[in-house]
């Protein structure tokens, strides 16, 4: 040992001895020592800023937007939260509630129960209240894994965390929400997904991207029921529903078309009436997620099979010319 006198101990080590015990005493005690919790604060009154913040958070998906933040509850949320990194923002607890180690930026309160009570989403509270900072939905340029999950219409936030918990147990790296969905950070969502929301990418997508490609190429919009909310219905390239409730307009365009580019659909025999025809006297392009939906009803020449948000980026990448479309209109 360095510094330590070595060999039998006598009379002229016993200084030195002294000196290292002492030294070995404080060394130990201060690697020991953590360092001090933040300092809490305590707040009493159910109109505070924070707790009105915190109501505002578990009732409002639009407020959630607004604020960048989301709302988890229960101590094993949160210690999954801290142990993935989650950007916490502050923590909301009631005396005696074990907390895991939290950052040091990182808020903290203590409340009593009666004001617990008046901001947990959850009927029995379970001690601990977290707020977090709302990482980005917008999907990446490129994908780079191999098992990607999308989800369209499924309304209920318990249905969506517990289906975020299969897909990230199942190994998929990442979760696509479709319009119709419920809100990826809706206090239901967040406590089914048992903590695979701090774990799995997801990203919300819409069809913003096909606007853009129809609007950048001139290209006329035919929609089924499905869709029929993609385009404003007094957009100038907006030709309407197709099918046999559809109207004469959307058909003759589809009928009379060169290329046919379908996006999300099944060309069912209610949307497209004579398909054989059509695919006959067209050229055809088919994007869908699900490549079990390509060429179901009607084969594409150009079958295209992945997120359609990524797929219509890259065709707007590429650049597309603007046709004379002044006939359609």
């Amino acid at each position: 040992m360095d510094g330590f006198p070595q060999g039998k101990p006598h009379k002229t080590t016993k200084p030195y001895l002294d000196k290292w015990e002492r030294y070995l005493y404080y060394k130990v005690e201060s690697e020991e020592r953590e360092e001090p919790a933040a300092m809490a604060e305590r707040i009493t009154s159910r109109t505070n800023p924070l707790m009105a913040h915190i109501r505002r958070l578990a009732s409002s998906r639009s407020h959630r937007c607004e604020a960048g933040e989301y709302l988890g509850d229960g101590v094993k949320l949160l210690e999954e939260a801290v142990r993935w990194g989650a950007p916490l923002t502050a923590v909301v607890y009631t005396p005696g509630t074990a907390l895991p180690s939290l950052p040091p930026e990182v808020r903290q309160v203590e409340v009593p129960a009666d004001v617990m009570r008046s901001v947990s989403p959850m009927e029995a509270p379970q001690g601990a209240l977290f707020v977090a900072r709302t990482p980005s939905l917008e999907p990446p340029g490129t994908l780079c894994g191999r098992r990607y999950l999308a989800l369209e219409g499924v309304q209920d936030p318990g249905n969506v965390g517990t289906i975020l918990r299969t897909a990230d147990a199942y190994g998929a790296d990442g979760l696509f929400l479709l319009p119709g969905c419920a809100d990826l950070f809706n206090p239901k969502t967040v406590r089914s997904s048992m903590g695979a929301v701090f774990r799995l990418p997801a990203w919300s997508c819409g069809l913003r991207r096909l606007r853009e490609l129809a609007e950048g190429a001139g290209i006329p919009v035919v929609k089924t029921m499905m869709g029929i909310s993609i385009m404003p219905t007094d957009h100038p390239l907006n030709m309407g529903m197709i099918g046999a409730h559809g109207n004469h307009c959307a058909n003759k365009a589809l009928a009379k078309s060169d290329l046919l580019i379908m996006v999300g659909t099944r060309a069912a025999d209610r949307a497209i009436i004579q398909p054989d025809e059509i695919q006959r006297r067209m050229a055809t392009i088919h994007i869908d997620v699900d490549p079990a939906e390509i060429g179901k009803n009607m084969q594409a020449a150009v079958p295209l099979v992945g997120d359609v948000k990524v797929i219509l980026r890259q065709i707007l990448d590429l650049g597309v010319d603007a046709p004379d479309c002044t006939e359609w209109r």
